[in-house]
């Protein structure tokens, strides 16, 4: 996975550095009405994102909540071994004990509505090409579209030689700010 990433990150970097974005390599958590949903994946960041200056060992936690707004905590990594023998005992400890998985009975309803993020798509895209679920906002680079989806539409997209990152951080909207 590391190295995925870091080629990713190469491959791409000038683009996203120009457009002033950083890619990051992000784990999230999200409490919905169906269960818990996670995911880990490389993700685009820009200036208004408390991950934009974590750089090198460091690493970053960011809670978002209702009344206290966003919560941030930054400070140096374990190290490669100690990181890698914690996500060992994790796992081991994970398939050995016993996980309730009535959440994953709950079938999502028809009244269940998608939560919509923002997106960078790169390559040769073109908005009329992309499924009607998905807003384009704008075209910030000739290779580079910002879209607002959900996550399971975006992912449902197949093109060859496309990229696409979600965005985390303030997106410009029409002159009117979009707070993520």
């Amino acid at each position: 996975m590391r190295l995925f990433f870091l080629l990713l990150q190469e491959q791409n970097r000038p683009c996203a550095y120009a457009l002033g974005f950083r890619f990051k390599h992000v784990a999230s958590i999200h409490k919905t009405e169906n269960g818990i949903t996670c995911s880990v994946k490389p993700v685009l960041v820009n200036e208004s994102h408390p991950f934009y200056q974590i750089e090198d060992v460091q690493n970053a936690a960011s809670i978002d909540r209702d009344i206290v707004g966003n919560i941030s905590l930054q400070g140096p990594g374990a190290g490669m071994f100690p990181t890698a023998s914690a996500i060992i005992e994790d796992l081991v400890h994970i398939n050995t004990m016993e996980i309730k998985r009535a959440h994953l009975a709950n079938k999502a309803s028809p009244d269940d509505q998608a939560v919509l993020s923002y997106w960078a798509i790169g390559g040769g895209v073109y908005a009329s090409t992309l499924p009607t679920p998905i807003q384009v906002i704008e075209r910030i680079h000739p290779n580079v579209l910002i879209v607002q989806a959900p996550e399971e539409t975006i992912y449902a997209v197949h093109f060859p030689n496309v990229h696409i990152y979600q965005i985390l951080g303030k997106v410009v909207k029409k002159e009117v700010l979009v707070i993520q």
